[in-house]
């Protein structure tokens, strides 16, 4: 009797297993994507930061990091106005303005992004260095003692 309504019970539940389907992927906002490159050597860039900020008011929204290849892609952007700074070390800042993402236009993508490098100029430079008072060697260890207040 047991079997009888443990096997009427798994056929009275099957279809509804038969019928189930994933839901269709729905994509969470835009896509904004662009390529960063040195300036002066038109190389990529890798892992040059990119942040994505709101109009009118600032607020930082979402960001994302460049490939290998100098490309990225910031996902799940609701629809609005933003702009994008780039950075990365050792180069100057770039700001990308205008970027729209709207219900019609769900992927943008802003282009090639030159990143020129920063550079500074120094009007001296003084290198210092000092020996250092204890050397360890594999068979011994050595002393300088030139570098020792009570024996200057």
């Amino acid at each position: 009797m047991r079997k009888i309504k443990y096997v009427l019970c798994v056929l009275a539940i099957s279809p509804l297993f038969l019928f189930a389907q994933p839901a269709p992927e729905i994509p969470d906002g835009g896509v904004v994507s662009g390529k960063v490159y040195d300036a002066e050597t038109n190389l990529p860039v890798e892992y040059a930061n990119i942040a994505l900020y709101r109009l009118p008011d600032s607020t930082l929204v979402t960001g994302g990091i460049t490939d290998m290849q100098g490309d990225f892609k910031i996902r799940k952007v609701d629809a609005g106005t933003y702009y994008a700074t780039i950075k990365f070390i050792g180069y100057d800042e770039f700001v990308k303005q205008g970027i729209v993402v709207s219900d019609d236009v769900r992927q943008t993508d802003v282009g090639q992004i030159p990143l020129k490098p920063a550079s500074q100029n120094l009007s001296q430079l003084d290198v210092v260095a000092d020996r250092q008072q204890i050397i360890y060697k594999i068979d011994r260890k050595v002393i300088n003692p030139s570098q020792f207040i009570a024996a200057q």
